[in-house]
């Protein structure tokens, strides 16, 4: 403090009665031309001590003062007898300090001394109350006079030399960062301040810091400048990001031509601050002009949380011209101000220089004498504030002042409002300064203040300055383990080369230091070192053997021996001085197009991926035994290197500054592969703990079978081996397009397509909270040959992803942000449409920093739906020229005029980072007062969409403004800044429709016409699934997919949002699996362990060939209600099991089929087989006659052979079956043109002499016929009967099976039912005929099928909880067809082998998915027109209706009428329909004449092969008989039929005597006509032979034999 001159004056006169002139040494009276003689203050007051300013800088009239250094008080005496006393105090110091002044105990003034050379004056008039007067002079604790900067730190980055200044010492940086390089700025660019002219880059690591030191728990102002001065002469000025211990502050954009500058309110954790540079973009190198840290009062900004830290957002001072440049420019807190003036405010200052009161943050008088006024008293004052990111936490002090003291009748006060919300009322002071701090959260962006005047106010609102802070996201309050610090410090110490890593190692996650790999868990942990390829030596330490979690351990270095002097080719992977919880070998990229590089030169024998990495130190040292507590580790980095057209492979890994170059051309061998979908090259993560990671596991092993392991997987590398996509899905085949559709991007001529799954899942590494960029490209090429590009759906995680919609002749692709929740992603493609086979050409993931699209709710995904370059026709295809690997789009809308940039650079980006190459060209409307009108048209309306549009000014003198309006809804104003690129973003939720417009419409003060160079559009998915399936339940199929061969390509989440085919879900409360449904997959052993998955209701695991007994803990599943076995060799314990035995009593239903009993004939085989658990026998035990007959390229392997019948006219298979039962009796026919003729021959097919159907063979096609069928007795005669000439019947395979009573109750048993049609619904595919056993239990073949003007659907769920008694497969029941529309119906046509017929209709139908509450379906059902029932489906249940009708001519109708209420088409998934047969015969040829006839055949070996019903069908009785056509049935007559045949006599004649052996005959016939030939009775024309004879009387055997020997003579 210090005081020059104190005047007292009696009131009214013209001259004081005391003069004190303070600091003079003598009296004197040269000032102000006063008469009176000025005195000393000596008697006056006796501390303090006289100060003489130079002349030269001081007004002559004020060259001395009394200064009283840093002590809290000084106290004035002053005699006098006067009542009335004016007082004034003159006050010069030059520079800017500030005290109260007493007078008797009473607050005078707040003294301020000033800059300039203006002396301060202070005037009171005071009634005086006694003698003496008590003038005080109070100083303030840490007031200025006070304040030391000697802990202030100030670092001239990048300077040779310190420079000191008045208020502190500006430092080289040596002593705070040990790396970088000293830089100046190109001349041209140099700064009047002069520490900004030089700078620190840095080029080689990835992050730098430097170490300030501090207190702890104090709270500092950090400042960072950057001026990039173009001291690389590249006019590119870099964006990277500022850290301070562990945080991310800011992500710097530097300017290419004028400094900026960030800074920070933090509270230090320890006895330093880190604050650290990260390169976050390659080529483009952190560097840094000066850094300062200063510590600030407790008593300031105290509503600050110090758990955070506060951004200076704006520090504004109104209506001021000049920059307030922190402590030398009167800011005793070192703050900078910027000046402002808003456009329509009126700029204001002060009438006095004289401020008695500051709020404790003490703003500079220089900011508080200037002002900014609104233009009248009824309007307000609106401050807008763009905030760098959404939710955030804002603190804002305003501050005001009185510019004039008032008149009585003005005033002045208006309400602060902050973001529309009341805060509080203001009403400036005259020479006061008042604050008024307001702490608001903010959804958005965009922050207000609002001095709205009150109604009583005369005056407008005025504001002087106001500070903005931004509050960080929360801190890290525990950083990278002190274990793993304290490790880490030790090979830094120990290295040379580390000598330049500090600050924190493991965050922000995204900055791990690049030679390591940490946890992302808390406490955080280094999981992996990458100190490849250096030249370490010594022994490997045998401390590494009890590092407990380490699992792999890997060395390169060739001087590194194990402790028995072993050598390896192998890295050490470890961290250092305490366990590690896993290694993690880097994940470069999850690509599925790249050439992989197998060795860099002849004669390398490491893994090439180590050798390469480059982004590990170079470290030497003759000390590796571990004495100073450390060892080296490495991560092994796989190289993906693209393909060049020359054939040469390029180096594309990073270099010592994290650069990716290609400057290293490496010849390119033989066995390099293009790897695709089909074939992959993608990184594997090892995971050997807890931390984070997921992958497959390495197991425990001593060295010498870690080096046997990592010396195979060299050799694999040297011989060219590759990995395939199979390390991230196990399902699907490789596929390459057509060649007449192959691709100029040659990863795209590759695909991995799925034929079997309904839904196949890609399992992607990711770092859990982090956001990525996923990419799928579909290139169908026709791969298939088909022209039928398939539609499917893209699923990520739980969600739909998009509905993959893939082209004939062009690559689709589609792109979506998206935050991962754990260590993984599942992308997943599932079928959604009959026949439609999702496939992928491609799969990328890729991480994006935090502060790209930073408005997007990470809660939602973003799927981008257009990013367009205007202005251009070429394509940006991604990396390199987009460093986030966008596709933008070339487009130039009609009507619009392209631009190209007068430059070709860009000095400032957004956050988003659009490439230069996009900026820097655009689209213009056509003139001035023209608008740019963009239309984009969304896939779906009620959505969220994102949108950022990117601007740039075209040329240095452009005057542009538009206001940019979405959907009619303004947005903002832009003015394009030359070589600078703004952005502008929104969400928007469009209510009314699916087209969004962005407008850019010409402000009035527009010269030039609105611009834009790029926009992106994004849609928000819907919500999305926070929980997916129970872990439980994810457990225990992980033990079912592992245990089965047949289930190892299911991956990814089994419920959501496509439900694996064969499991069951529920769909309320937490997500649990309630079905399992594995009949028929081919299951082998005994089962595992699933206990944990408790809500399971049904359980199907019938028809497999699973073993051992059914496990005890089935009986504890508390939910389970059905059970089905049907797995012959799945049975119980032999130890009773109480839990075992209820389960079994109560819900073990056991249903399925027991193949057992079926009768499989493979015809013409000479081996049996077996198929899917079907014995299939050869026919030597059920048939004598025909002969073998073989193919050789039936797909189905049992038609590969028949049985050919050349010599009969009938020819008979027995079957043994029970009586009576119900039996499927199918019997196949493969022609496949065995003789060569091309002519497939017709025949009859019977049934216990019954015609069954005429066989109508093709040159082509396999026939089936089927019947169902009740047996009479202990076998059923299946009979093939030639009946055309020279076309012999040939059978390739015979099924019997029987059926449950419960199944086709509505057919009459006294009837064979023929099989007429049987067709699946929803999918016409060849492929997908059910061709019975397993997928169908009861074996039959149903055909697929979708008829004209419907529409295939398939059910989202593949659970059926009840079906009907006739069991259709549920592949059938999954599959249905729909009328196009809820008015249409569904009409059916079936036409009949036969008029006047019996048929039996039943049909089946299920509800595809869950309805809404408004949906219903419901329809009836017509037969040849007549109405049957009305079916309304339900959700996972299968209904049936069925129908009998006897149909007069030969084409049969069903039809389904939506009825009135229903919303919904019509719906059908399957149909049989069976034909009835004429009346079966109720008794065949007399048993009599059986049992002779069976004489005959057995005593004849040539009539050995007859079997059979011998007169039945009439038409095609044995050929060497002649029957009756009477019931009974007698055979009447036998036939010469072949002549080397004796009677039993020994004779010979050329007529068998037709008699039954051991009865006598009844009848003899004997044809009499030489002309009639041995096969009479099988004649052309296919009728029977009926006989009408005479009788014949009783005769012995005499008369007999006389009676034929006339009939000899006679013939002569």
């Amino acid at each position: 403090m210090a005081l020059s001159k104190i005047m007292i004056c009696v009131t009214g006169q013209r001259y004081s009665d005391l003069l004190i002139n303070c600091g003079a040494s003598n009296r004197s009276n040269v000032m102000y031309d006063y008469p009176k003689e000025w005195q000393t203050d000596e008697q006056f007051i006796k501390t303090g001590e006289n100060r003489l300013l130079s002349s030269n800088s001081t007004p002559i009239q004020m060259d001395t003062l009394r200064y009283f250094g840093n002590a809290t008080s000084y106290r004035f005496m002053i005699m006098t007898n006067m009542r009335s006393t004016s007082f004034e105090l003159g006050l010069y110091y030059g520079k800017q300090l500030r005290w109260p002044l007493q007078i008797d105990g009473n607050l005078w003034a707040h003294v301020a001394t000033s800059m300039s050379k203006e002396p301060v004056f202070h005037e009171l008039l005071y009634v005086i109350k006694a003698k003496q007067l008590w003038c005080d002079l109070l100083c303030f604790l840490n007031s200025t006079s006070q304040l030391d900067t000697s802990q202030w730190v100030g670092i001239d980055c990048g300077s040779a030399i310190s420079i000191p200044t008045a208020d502190r010492l500006w430092q080289t940086d040596d002593n705070f960062v040990k790396t970088g390089t000293n830089k100046l700025v190109s001349p041209d660019s140099y700064n009047t301040l002069e520490v900004l002219n030089s700078l620190r880059v840095f080029t080689q690591q990835n992050k730098n810091c430097y170490t300030v030191p501090a207190n702890e728990m104090t709270r500092y102002f950090v400042r960072a400048s950057f001026h990039y001065g173009n001291y690389d002469l590249l006019k590119k000025a870099p964006t990277f990001d500022l850290q301070i211990d562990g945080n991310k502050w800011m992500t710097v954009v530097s300017n290419l031509s004028a400094p900026v500058y960030y800074e920070i309110i933090y509270t230090s954790k320890g006895d330093n601050i880190s604050v650290c540079l990260a390169r976050t973009q390659a080529n483009q190198f952190p560097f840094i002009s000066s850094l300062e840290v200063w510590p600030i009062p407790t008593n300031i900004y105290t509503r600050m949380s110090q758990t955070l830290a506060w951004l200076k957002s704006y520090r504004l001072n109104y209506g001021a011209n000049d920059l307030i440049l922190g402590y030398s420019d009167g800011d005793r807190y070192n703050r900078i101000w910027e000046p402002a003036t808003p456009s329509g405010l009126v700029q204001r200052i002060t009438d006095t220089r004289a401020i008695f009161f500051t709020p404790y943050e003490d703003p500079p008088y220089s900011a508080i004498w200037y002002a900014v006024e609104a233009n009248s008293s009824a309007n307000s004052i609106l401050l807008s504030f763009k905030i760098g990111k959404t939710n955030s936490l804002n603190y804002i002090e305003a501050y005001f002042t009185e510019i004039r003291e008032l008149e009585t009748n003005e005033t002045r006060q208006f309400g602060v409002y902050v973001n529309n919300g009341f805060a509080i009322s203001g009403s400036p002071e005259y020479q006061n300064c008042t604050g008024v701090v307001i702490t608001a959260s903010q959804a958005g962006t965009l922050t207000t203040v609002e001095l709205r005047p009150t109604p009583d106010s005369t005056l407008p609102p005025i504001i002087s300055a106001i500070e903005v802070y931004t509050a960080s996201d929360p801190l890290v309050t525990t950083g990278t383990s002190q274990d793993d610090i304290s490790g880490l410090a030790v090979f830094i110490s120990t290295f040379a080369e580390l000598d330049g890593w500090s600050g924190e190692p493991c965050l922000p996650s995204y900055t791990v230091w690049q030679w390591l790999g940490c946890s992302a868990g808390d406490p955080v942990r280094v999981l992996s070192f990458n100190l490849s390829n250096n030249r370490l030596n010594g022994e490997i330490p045998e401390f590494l053997g009890n590092l407990p979690n380490l699992k792999l351990l890997v060395k390169a270095n060739p001087g590194v021996d194990q402790p028995n002097g072993k050598r390896t080719g192998v890295i050490i992977a470890l961290a250092i001085g305490v366990p590690i919880a896993s290694i993690q070998v880097v994940i470069v990229a999850v690509v599925c197009f790249v050439r992989r590089k197998r060795r860099l030169a002849a004669g390398q024998g490491h893994n090439v991926a180590a050798s390469e990495a480059g982004s590990g130190p170079q470290l030497e040292n003759s000390n590796a035994h571990g004495e100073s507590g450390g060892s080296t580790s490495m991560t092994m980095v796989p190289l993906i290197v693209p393909s060049h057209p020359n054939g040469e492979l390029h180096d594309n890994m990073p270099d010592q500054g994290g650069n990716h170059t290609n400057q290293h051309p490496v010849q390119a061998n033989n066995q390099d592969e293009l790897i695709s979908c089909a074939e992959a090259e993608v990184p594997v993560t090892v995971n050997a703990g807890d931390a984070g990671y997921q992958s497959s596991m390495v197991p425990d092993m001593d060295m010498e079978e870690l080096d046997e392991l990592l010396q195979q997987h060299e050799h694999a590398g040297a011989s060219g081996a590759h990995t395939t996509d199979e390390k991230f899905t196990k399902a699907g085949i490789n596929k390459l397009v057509s060649t007449d559709n192959f691709n100029s991007l040659g990863v795209l001529n590759s695909l991995r397509a799925f034929t079997q799954q309904n839904k196949n899942c890609y399992n992607l590494p990711t770092t859990a909270s982090s956001r990525y960029f996923l990419r799928a490209a579909f290139y169908y090429g026709n791969y298939d040959g088909l022209s039928n590009p398939p539609t499917f759906d893209l699923e990520i995680d739980e969600n739909k992803w998009t509905t993959v919609v893939s082209s004939l002749v062009a690559p689709v692709y589609y792109e979506v942000i998206y935050a991962s929740k754990g260590d993984n992603i599942f992308v997943c493609l599932a079928q959604t449409v009959a026949n439609q086979f999702p496939f992928i050409s491609s799969l990328e993931a890729w991480p994006i920093t935090d502060t790209m699209y930073n408005h997007m709710d990470r809660n939602l995904a973003w799927l981008n739906s257009y990013r367009y370059n205007y202005g251009t026709k070429d394509l940006i295809l991604g990396y390199p020229e987009d460093s986030y690997n966008r596709i933008w789009i070339p487009a130039i809308p009609s009507g619009m005029v392209a631009k190209i940039a007068n430059t070709t650079t860009l000095s400032h980006t957004t956050d988003e980072q659009p490439p230069d190459t996009v900026i820097l060209d655009a689209i213009e409307a056509p003139g001035p007062i023209d608008s740019i009108s963009l239309l984009f048209n969304m896939s779906k309306n009620n959505s969220l969409y994102y949108i950022e549009a990117y601007f740039t000014g075209m040329e240095i003198d452009d005057t542009r403004s538009f206001d940019i309006y979405v959907n009619n809804n303004y947005l903002i104003t832009r003015s394009p800044e030359f070589e600078n690129c703004t952005g502008a973003w929104t969400t928007t939720n469009n209510h009314t429709g699916t087209l969004t417009t962005v407008e850019l419409r010409p402000t009035a003060e527009s010269t030039l016409p609105p611009i834009i160079s790029a926009i992106e559009v994004y849609t928000a998915s819907d919500p999305l699934v926070t929980t997916g399936t129970s872990q439980d339940d994810l457990d225990g199929l992980a033990a079912f997919v592992s245990k089965f061969e047949q289930l190892q390509g299911w991956s990814g989440e089994p419920c959501l949002p496509t439900r694996w085919q064969w499991l069951g879900c529920n769909s309320g409360g937490p997500l649990r699996v309630n079905s399992i449904y594995l009949s028929g997959y081919g299951l082998e052993g005994p089962l595992p362990d699933f206990r944990q998955m408790t809500g399971l209701e049904t359980i199907d695991l019938s028809n497999n060939r699973l073993n051992g007994d059914i496990p005890d803990f089935l009986g504890s599943l508390p939910n389970l209600k059905q059970l089905v076995t049907g797995n012959p060799h799945l049975g119980h314990h032999k130890k009773e099991n109480k839990a075992l035995t209820s389960v079994v009593a109560v819900i073990l239903v056991v249903v399925a089929v027991d193949t057992s009993q079926w009768l499989a004939i493979d015809c013409g085989s000479i081996t049996s087989t077996t198929e899917n658990d079907i014995d299939w026998q050869t026919d030597d035990r059920f048939i004598n006659t025909g002969s073998n007959k073989q193919l050789h390229y039936s797909s189905f392997k049992i038609l590969d052979s028949f049985r050919l019948f050349t010599e009969q006219n009938k020819n008979c298979y027995t079957l043994p079956v029970s009586q009576p039962s119900r039996y499927f009796i199918r019997a196949a026919f493969n022609y496949g043109n065995y003789d060569k003729l091309s002519k497939p021959p017709t025949f009859d097919l019977e049934i216990d002499g019954n015609k069954w159907t005429t066989v109508v063979t093709s040159l082509t096609k396999i026939k089936f016929y089927e019947v169902i069928y009740t047996s009479r007795g202990d076998n059923v005669s299946v009979c093939l009967a030639r009946t055309k000439a020279n076309q012999f019947p040939f059978i390739s395979s015979l099924e019997a099976w029987p059926i449950p009573d419960t199944m086709y109750t509505q057919m009459s048993r006294n009837l064979a039912w023929l099989n007429s049609y049987r067709y699946n619904y929803g999918t016409n595919d060849p492929n997908d005929v059910i061709l019975g056993y397993p997928t169908d239990s009861y074996n039959r073949i149903w055909e697929p099928a979708i008829p004209p003007e419907t529409v295939a659907r398939i059910a989202d769920t593949t659970v059926l909880h009840n079906t009907t008694a006739e069991h259709p497969p549920h592949s059938a029941i999954f599959d249905a067809i729909e009328s196009s529309s809820s008015t249409n119906s569904i009409s059916l046509s079936f036409k009949i082998g036969k008029a006047n017929s019996l048929n039996y209709i039943e049909t089946y139908f299920t509800e595809l998915t869950a309805l809404s509450i408004n949906d219903t379906r419901s329809f009836d059902m017509y037969v040849d027109g007549n109405y049957k029932v009305t079916i309304s489906p339900e959700y996972q249940n299968c209904t049936g209706a069925w129908a009998i009708i006897n149909k007069v001519g030969t084409l049969i109708t069903a039809e389904l009428r939506p009825t009135s209420e229903s919303t919904l088409p019509p719906i059908i998934s399957a149909i049989e329909l069976y034909t009835a047969s004429d009346a079966l015969i109720t008794t065949g040829t007399s048993q009599d004449d059986l049992n002779g006839l069976a004489a005959f055949t057995s005593t004849f070996e040539q009539l050995n092969g007859w079997s059979g019903e011998p007169c039945l069908p009439s038409d095609t009785v044995w050929q060497w008989l002649g029957c009756t056509a009477n019931d009974p049935i007698r055979v009447i007559s036998m036939y010469d039929w072949n002549p080397n045949v004796d009677d039993q006599r020994g004779s010979k004649s050329d007529t068998i005597v037709g008699m039954a052996v051991g009865i006598p005959l009844a009848f003899i016939l004997i044809l009499v006509t030489d002309h009639v030939e041995p096969n009479i009775l099988a004649t052309e024309n296919g009728e029977g032979t009926s006989f009408h004879t005479s009788m014949v009387p009783d005769m012995d055997m005499d008369e007999l034999d006389e009676l034929l020997e006339q009939h000899e003579r006679a013939r002569g």
